[in-house]
């Protein structure tokens, strides 16, 4: 383990009793090499993907290649993740399946642990499955003799630090100028990334066209009113998680703010306002409250998003900030999204609304699907996040595209509307499009480890382009369109 990093979180403990830490087990030389193999192909995407100037060389290979080609990738785009990825999601869920819970019990059952959980009179540990960490309270002097007695067995140490909703404003009617025309409702980001036009052509609103199953897609935020007219029985499935990553017995839905209703709304909303107000009004909403009032933890989310991926979501919406580790591969949040991704669950997290030269977790992800904002006349909104990354060797830029954010009217609890700015707002319009798209693909065949990543090559190189040539620190790649993801999709043969 990283011992700086040890170092740092004891000196920023000083003067505390206790503290709440997530300790991961350390990494099998297996996923260390699944990583490294990862992250090599990742480098060798990144690098390509930012010397387009045509998003459509993103498109992944057709799907009668996928389904016959099972041991050698299929032909792809360079820029194509799927394509360029295959096989490594594969191997990924051995380390994802195998001995995961075996290394957290032996961690929890070993003597110095089992006498700091007893010394601290606080709450049992809690695990965190797909990120193979634990979290306790321990106190400062125990938690240094974990360290020397069980350094081997250790990856790493990571502070239970306090995760806030990113700030967003209430907005008037946005102003119409260049979108007068176009868009004539206040739910103009319904007709702007293409959903409206899809529910016309294709007659999908979310549920998949070969099963007639809903798709789900898990809202990680404040909570949900299920009451409100808009969402009345979309919100199958509720989980509230307290600050240690633990589910609150006898829970039931509620929206703790505004924020999580809000969004959740963008996604699924009806029309009870007497206009659409979601996307995708036919999907599942899976309910996750991982922010109390706005304020919540880094165990919160990993334990959010843990229930997710266990639960079977398909897509994970992620309308939060500040969700920050360190620059390692292989951190819990990492192995979270690795998780995510190897069971087929795309990941989707808004930017930041810090302005330009700002981005911040989950949007910053190499492997999150990450969301910039604009409004009706599509122009930039002066909030929205962007920014070069680096990562080990190479470089990337986010966010990767951009959805309406600006002026953008939905639910909020108490069977009302409000207008709403931020990235936040943008996220869940590409989340709900994600569902359109997933369930008017034909996925037969399709290995789950691929299924992600072929939602975000074809949402991303779908884009209408718009800022720079290629890919800017402002759009991404370009604005969203469903409808020309879906028409892609078919012509690729999904």
């Amino acid at each position: 383990m990283n011992m700086l990093q040890f170092q740092e979180i004891m000196d920023k403990s000083e003067g505390k009793d206790t503290l709440d830490v997530i300790v991961q087990m350390k990494a099998s030389p297996v996923e260390e090499q699944i990583m490294e193999e990862l992250s090599a192909k990742t480098s060798q995407i990144e690098r390509f993907r930012s010397t387009i100037v045509d998003p459509r060389e993103l498109l992944p290979a057709k799907k009668e290649s996928i389904v016959k080609t099972r041991t050698r990738a299929p032909r792809g785009n360079q820029g194509s993740f799927a394509s360029q990825v295959f096989g490594v999601g594969k191997k990924g869920q051995l380390f994802l399946d195998e001995n995961t819970s075996f290394k957290q019990d032996a961690f929890l059952s070993s003597d110095v642990v089992n006498k700091s959980v007893i010394q601290s009179k606080r709450k049992q540990p809690s695990k965190l499955r797909n990120a193979n960490s634990v979290l306790f309270t321990v106190s400062r002097d125990n938690l240094s003799k974990i360290v020397t007695e069980k350094r081997d067995d250790i990856g790493g140490i990571y502070e239970n630090k306090k995760i806030e909703t990113p700030a967003v404003s209430k907005s008037a009617k946005p102003s119409m100028g260049i979108g007068s025309s176009r868009y004539s409702s206040q739910s103009w980001g319904v007709h702007s990334c293409g959903a409206s036009a899809v529910w016309g052509t294709y007659g999908q609103k979310g549920k998949d066209i070969t099963s007639g199953l809903a798709v789900k897609v898990a809202v990680l935020d404040t909570g949900i009113d299920a009451s409100h007219p808009d969402l009345l029985g979309r919100v199958t499935s509720w989980a509230e998680f307290d600050r240690n990553g633990n589910t609150v017995s006898g829970s039931s839905a509620h929206d703790s703010a505004t924020h999580g209703t809000h969004v959740a709304g963008s996604i699924a909303g009806g029309k009870s306002s007497g206009q659409w107000v979601g996307v995708a009004p036919e999907c599942e909403i899976m309910g996750g409250l991982v922010l109390n009032r706005g304020s919540g933890t880094v165990a919160q989310i990993l334990a959010g998003m843990d229930w997710a991926i266990q639960n079977g979501a398909d897509i994970i919406n992620m309308s939060l900030g500040d969700l920050q580790f360190d620059a390692q591969l292989l951190t819990p949040y990492r192995r979270q999204l690795m998780a995510a991704l190897m069971q087929g669950t795309l990941v989707v997290g808004a930017i930041g609304n810090n302005g330009l030269n700002t981005s911040g977790q989950p949007g910053a992800d190499i492997y999150t699907l990450g969301v910039g904002a604009h409004d009706v006349e599509f122009r930039c909104a002066g909030f929205s996040g962007g920014k070069v990354h680096q990562q080990g060797d190479f470089v990337y830029q986010k966010p990767d595209l951009s959805a309406p954010g600006v002026g953008i009217f939905s639910c909020v609890p108490n069977e009302r509307h409000d207008s709403y700015n931020g990235t936040s707002m943008a996220t869940p319009h590409v989340a709900g499009c994600a569902a359109l798209l997933l369930a008017e693909m034909d996925m037969n065949g399709i290995p789950s480890d691929q299924r992600a990543f072929l939602l975000r090559d074809i949402l991303e190189a779908t884009v209408r382009p718009y800022g720079e040539m290629g890919k800017d620190q402002r759009y991404g790649f370009g604005l969203l369109d469903v409808h020309r993801a879906i028409d892609a999709a078919k012509e690729l043969g999904y």
